[in-house]
């Protein structure tokens, strides 16, 4: 009798200290601060320090050297930013970064830098609009055919500078007390996030825009594809810099890394975590089809546009594989996610 006691004690002992099943509310409130901590931050830290690094390559003397290093520098830059696509959610960082920092070039105005010998003092370039001093025009500038006049290289030197404080910015902004990191690990009432649920919305929210964008302006061309209902062409500079295929794959990453969370596949950290907790079919087939995304992406030779020019179905593969993310984003995914995208997001496909 004495024995059975025993055993009996040692029994509830045991389902006693059996951790308890972690609920889905828990579980989202993990998840987002995951997110915020190890996936959104390291990126735009690391978008601070490249802009810092592609301003100093530009503090050099202009010559030929000081050129190539800016580019490689510019690339760089590029990458990261698109990596960061998933994290301008907030409504500020959306309309005060993205469409300032990324806005398309002024072609005829940059073309009329590039004959100035004249060079730009710091407010001269501070007075610019943003098309002549974005990212993508600082591109248009730099890997220009010809040398550079010395009015270019000014604009390319002060709109690198203004380029890297706006981006640090960006990452202070995240990260400040108050920010938006703290916000998405604690939303609530008065936050820039009403609850968890909020949060999660905004966040997925995002990764549709990021990804519609990303097959509507850079992959539609490619495949032969439509915009609005018309044959999709090569906006004028597709083929410059600004649109190459690390470009692409770094879009792709940056969803993963919402997804899937910082450490990649088995972290467990993204918004992977609270699919699956519901559905791991729909998890695992969104984790398949953005996989296949970055294989196709990863197997565009370098120079996309001329490839696709002689063979028109380079591109179809990643296109459609990028249109089937958006389509399980907004439709499997965001049922997992509670989450109802309205008409304008969800509609398209």
């Amino acid at each position: 009798m004495r024995r059975v006691a025993l055993l009996a004690a040692a029994a509830l002992t045991l389902v006693a200290c059996e951790p308890k099943a972690e609920t889905y509310s828990a579980r989202r409130t993990r998840v987002l601060a995951e997110i915020a901590q190890g996936a959104a931050l390291p990126e735009l830290q690391e978008l601070e320090a490249r802009a810092q690094a592609y301003a100093r390559s530009l503090s050099a003397a202009q010559g030929a050297e000081a050129r190539a290093a800016a580019q490689e520098a510019w690339r760089a830059l590029r990458v990261s930013w698109r990596r960061c696509g998933p994290w301008l959610l907030a409504s500020a960082a959306e309309g005060l970064y993205e469409e300032r920092l990324d806005a398309a070039p002024d072609y005829e105005r940059l073309a009329a830098v590039r004959a100035s010998e004249e060079p730009l003092d710091e407010a001269g370039v501070a007075a610019l609009g943003w098309p002549r001093k974005s990212l993508p025009a600082q591109g248009e500038l730099l890997f220009a055919e010809g040398e550079l006049s010395a009015r270019a290289w000014s604009l390319l030197q002060h709109a690198s500078r203004e380029w890297a404080r706006e981006a640090a910015s960006l990452a202070k902004l995240w990260s400040e007390p108050q920010g938006l990191a703290h916000a998405l690990a604690n939303p609530g009432p008065g936050a820039a996030f009403r609850d968890a649920k909020d949060a999660v919305d905004m966040l997925l929210r995002r990764a549709v825009t990021v990804v519609a964008r990303l097959r509507d302006d850079d992959l539609a061309a490619l495949a032969g594809g439509t915009r609005k209902g018309k044959p999709a062409s090569f906006a004028e500079g597709f083929d410059r810099p600004a649109h190459h295929r690390e470009e692409v794959i770094a879009t792709l990453e940056g969803i993963a890394r919402l997804y899937l969370g910082g450490g990649g596949a088995q972290d467990g950290a993204g918004l992977s975590a609270l699919v699956a907790k519901k559905s791991a079919r729909v998890d695992d087939s969104f984790r398949a089809a953005l996989e296949s995304a970055l294989g196709a992406a990863r197997k565009l030779p370098a120079d996309v546009v001329r490839a696709a020019a002689q063979d028109p179905t380079l591109g179809r593969r990643l296109y459609d594989f990028v249109t089937l993310l958006r389509a399980q984003l907004t439709t499997s995914v965001a049922s997992q996610l509670d989450t109802s995208l309205g008409f304008t997001l969800a509609d398209g496909d």
